[in-house]
């Protein structure tokens, strides 16, 4: 007899369960019917660690375009993020749980911020713009495109520059630890679809 491929009805938050087909233990984390933010609450990327270093809190993207974080000993909404929204980008530190890094929306500005959660306070760890405008002075945005993420450590991190129009003019390498930029390449205009470093920090890769 084939097995079956129903469903079973949705677990409480935080209590493990067997799915059917694998055999998996699953623990769901969320619940955006009883708590917020409404419409969902997921991970938004597969680039994107969901848990923090020690793996005390979730992050999460909402329908509404902010990021919240969950508590997973109990599996309940702390909440939303400030000062994160859209293509922010966020990535947790590797080494210290309350430490996120983003970006302003779509990378626009070119700067690489630091959240500390418990404070809600951020501050700004890289301004890359006078330094990328000296190479390109039309740059006006540094992002993945949302599909990035730096090594591992988090120390490196590869950029696509972008020009007022959302042109391409090139793509870089910043060292967080240092603040340098390492490596540049010019793509005279031919727009890469995302960009992202390898986890060992060697490589810049351009997905294009």
């Amino acid at each position: 007899a084939r097995p079956s491929t129903a469903l079973p009805a949705k677990p409480a938050p935080g209590l493990p369960w067997t799915e059917p087909l694998s055999g998996s233990c699953l623990v769901r984390a969320t619940d955006h019917a009883n708590q917020a933010p409404e419409g969902f609450a997921r991970n938004d990327y597969s680039r994107r660690q969901a848990m923090n270093a020690d793996n005390s809190l979730l992050l999460v993207s909402s329908m509404n375009g902010y990021w919240h974080v969950y508590d997973t000993a109990i599996y309940t909404h702390v909440g939303q993020l400030p000062g994160l929204a859209g293509d922010a980008e966020p990535q947790w530190s590797a080494t210290e749980p309350n430490i996120l890094y983003y970006l302003p929306n779509k990378g626009l500005g070119m700067k690489v911020l630091e959240l500390d959660v418990r404070t809600g306070l951020s501050r700004t760890i890289g301004d890359l713009g006078a330094r990328l405008k000296a190479k390109w002075p039309g740059a006006s945005a540094a992002w993945t495109k949302s599909e990035g993420s730096p090594s591992a450590d988090g120390r490196y991190w590869c950029f696509m520059v972008d020009d007022a129009g959302w042109g391409s003019v090139g793509v870089v390498t910043w060292d967080r630890v240092t603040d340098t930029l390492l490596g540049s390449l010019d793509t005279h205009g031919d727009r890469p679809d995302h960009v992202s470093m390898s986890p060992s920090g060697n490589h810049c890769v351009v997905s294009g």
